[in-house]
């Protein structure tokens, strides 16, 4: 879950980017799904770095 300032943050930048104001309820959402998605880069990456480890020990 992320902060209210998080959210806050988020419209500020979307606005700047693409010139249209959110609700904080779209910024919300639209704001975790993109932490979601870094997670899953992120959390795909450590695994397959983590295989690379293992096939080279």
């Amino acid at each position: 879950m992320l902060s209210d300032k998080a959210v806050q943050d988020y419209k500020v930048i979307y606005k700047r980017k693409f010139g249209e104001e959110l609700t904080d309820q779209e910024a919300r959402k639209q704001a975790e799904g993109v932490m979601g998605l870094f997670k899953k880069i992120i959390n795909h990456k450590m695994s397959k770095d983590a295989t690379t480890v293992k096939k080279s020990s």
